[in-house]
């Protein structure tokens, strides 16, 4: 991903994820009381925090399996979100080779312009044969916390019917 260009490779960590860490954001979710209020959805490449939700690696009830098929649905909506997004403003296909801040400046420029385009309902730009295809997700090697396992099994009681047996 655009992302993940940003930086370069650590061994126990993956590019987004580290970009994540270095980041505002998760400064802002980590404060004591946090910033921020919710979570966020990572694939299995981040690690399992209170406002950090991944899915579960090897479901064992119904419920998880719900939890899941529910997460997947969600980050499948917003990965098509992105690929819009990087369809019609190619600068993001390639790596930035910007500061960090400018860097995100563009990027947030485009999410602006994005917005106004869904707005004035301007179609949305041709699927593109050369788009990169997604590497896939690279297991995260830090164990997860225990209030990220807490408030994930929250959420699966909560809300798709079942304590983990």
């Amino acid at each position: 991903s655009a992302y993940s260009k940003l930086c370069g490779q650590v061994p126990w960590i993956s590019p987004d994820a580290r970009i994540l860490r270095e980041s505002s954001v998760w400064r802002n979710f980590e404060m004591q009381p946090p910033l921020l209020d919710g979570f966020i959805l990572g694939d299995s490449a981040y690690p399992l925090l209170n406002w950090l939700l991944t899915p579960f690696l090897n479901s064992q009830t119904v419920a998880e399996r719900r939890y899941n098929r529910a997460f997947t649905s969600a980050r499948s909506t917003i990965e098509r979100c992105f690929g819009v997004v990087k369809r019609r403003f190619h600068c993001l296909r390639t790596a930035l080779r910007y500061s960090p801040v400018r860097a995100c400046r563009i990027i947030t420029a485009c999410l602006v312009l994005q917005n106004l385009a869904v707005e004035f309902r301007t179609p949305e730009p041709p699927d593109s044969e050369d788009e990169e295809e997604d590497p896939g997700e690279n297991n995260c090697n830090l164990p997860p916390t225990p209030a990220g396992r807490a408030r994930r099994q929250q959420l699966v009681f909560t809300y798709f019917g079942g304590r983990r047996q």
